[in-house]
């Protein structure tokens, strides 16, 4: 739990803020459900760790950016090709 205000949530979801990305007001980056294994993602922009835009005017730079630095710890040292291999799609 991130947060004081997650102290009061469930205890079937961990509420993550990869310290990699921009510190969010009022929700968190990462939210995920320890009943099942759903994660729910969200406010996901491509801002470095002290806010300033990560390449602008490049999409790509910017989604590399988002996905990179929302991967839990202990996935960020596997291969790019791997990373969300396993994620839905929409």
């Amino acid at each position: 739990m991130t947060d004081a205000t997650s102290a009061q949530l469930p205890v079937t979801a961990n509420f993550i803020n990869p310290e990699t990305m921009h510190h969010p007001a009022g929700y968190t980056h990462v939210v995920e459900v320890t009943a099942g294994r759903p994660v729910y993602i969200a406010g996901q922009v491509a801002l470095d760790p002290t806010g300033a835009l990560v390449g602008p005017g490049d999409i790509r730079a910017q989604a590399r950016q988002v996905f990179d630095t929302s991967r839990p710890p202990s996935r960020r040292s596997e291969p790019a090709s791997s990373r969300w291999s396993s994620s839905p799609t929409t």
